[in-house]
């Protein structure tokens, strides 16, 4: 989560921008998530070796899609915290 654009951001102009933010604190954790559980989803249903269930799949989206909505919810205060 540290090396896409969001996370690259976060380190350099985000803090610069938004770092005082109580908001800013609070991006980190959800961000990191979203990276988690794509990355286990992907590791554990793709190649020859599937083993992962529609109630597996359906779990894991639903934990990012609640992470990605935390993470645009926190973006947004971010900027409300900054006006």
């Amino acid at each position: 989560h540290t090396a896409c654009r969001l996370g690259k951001w976060y380190a350099t102009l985000g803090l610069e921008v938004y770092g005082k933010t109580n908001a800013y604190k609070n991006l980190e954790r959800p961000h990191s998530i979203v990276h988690r559980e794509a990355n286990a989803l992907a590791k554990k249903c793709s190649g020859s070796n599937v083993t992962c269930s529609r109630e597996e799949i359906k779990k894991s989206i639903d934990a990012i899609e609640r992470a990605s909505t935390d993470v645009l919810r926190i973006l947004d205060e971010m900027i409300k915290e900054k006006q």
